[in-house]
Parts: C-alpha cells; sequence; structure tokens
C-alpha cells in the first residue's frame, strides 16, 4: 500500500503549488494596482486580485487532515472554484458576445480565446482539478479504511 504515501506527497505539493500561485496572483495585483493608479484612477484599500487562488489554498491545506469534514470542505471549495472559473464564466463571457447566440462556434471561439488570454484561469482551473480528484480518493480511502477497521473489530 506504497500509495497510501505518494497521496500524502502529492497533497503537499498540491500546498505548495497553491501557495505559490497566491504569491504569484498577490504580486500581479498589486502590479495592475499601481498601473491603475500611476494612470489617475481612484483604488478602494482592499481590492483582491482574485479571491479564487485563496479557495484553492484553502483546498489545498484542508487535503493534509485525516477528517471527514475537513475533506468535504476541500472537494467543496474546490468544486466551487471549478463552477466560478468555468461555468458562471463562461456564461459571462456569452453573454457579453453580443449579437451571437449563447451556443454557436463564433461564441465558443470567442470565449476560448479569452480563456487563452488569460493563462492563470487555465492553471487555476487544473489546480482546482487535482485538488478535487485528490480529495476525493482521499476520502474515498478514508471511509473505505473505517470499514476495514469496523470489520476486523466486529
Amino acid at each position: 500500500m506504497a500509495w497510501h504515501r505518494s497521496l500524502t506527497k502529492v497533497a503537499v505539493i498540491l500546498v505548495i503549488v497553491a501557495v505559490v500561485n497566491v504569491l504569484v496572483m498577490l504580486i500581479r495585483g498589486h502590479l495592475a494596482e499601481l498601473e491603475l493608479r500611476n494612470s489617475g484612477f481612484s483604488i478602494s484599500h482592499w481590492s483582491p486580485y482574485r479571491v479564487e487562488s485563496f479557495w484553492l489554498l484553502m483546498g489545498a491545506i484542508c487535503l493534509i487532515s485525516t477528517r471527514f469534514w475537513i475533506l468535504l470542505v476541500s472537494i467543496l471549495t474546490s468544486g466551487w472554484v471549478l463552477y466560478v472559473l468555468s461555468y458562471v464564466r463562461w456564461i459571462w463571457l456569452a453573454r457579453n458576445a453580443y449579437e451571437l447566440p449563447i451556443f454557436s462556434w463564433l461564441t465558443t471561439e470567442k470565449i476560448l480565446r479569452n480563456y487563452l488570454e488569460r493563462p492563470e484561469i487555465i492553471f487555476e482551473l487544473i489546480l482546482a482539478s487535482s485538488i478535487l480528484i485528490c480529495g476525493l480518493v482521499l476520502l474515498s480511502r478514508l471511509r473505505l479504511s473505517r470499514k476495514v477497521r469496523l470489520k476486523a473489530a466486529g
């Protein structure tokens, strides 16, 4: 059962990747705010660049635990990020594709071009998918190990 140890290593790697992602997003947000301030725009004091990176960090940190509800939080946060960055963003971009039907090749091309201009969204989608898969595997492993212990005891 060497895969048990490899899953914890994967969880630690996902935490490290999520921390780097948060740091990169904070730096990008700060640079964007500086550019806007230098252009003459006023910005509020609290303006997070992207909240999804913090959700992914919280989901990755929850992978380290072996408690059911904490793994469930990890699954829910990564699922929420997938929902927001894929479906909600797709619908928002499709509505802004004026005079084009929502489900057409032209709208799809416009949306895909928007995704390709923002590679951090694609990276966060991949990270959220990895956290979700790892969380589901860890949760199933937790449930299976509990059943095995109950069979052995009873």
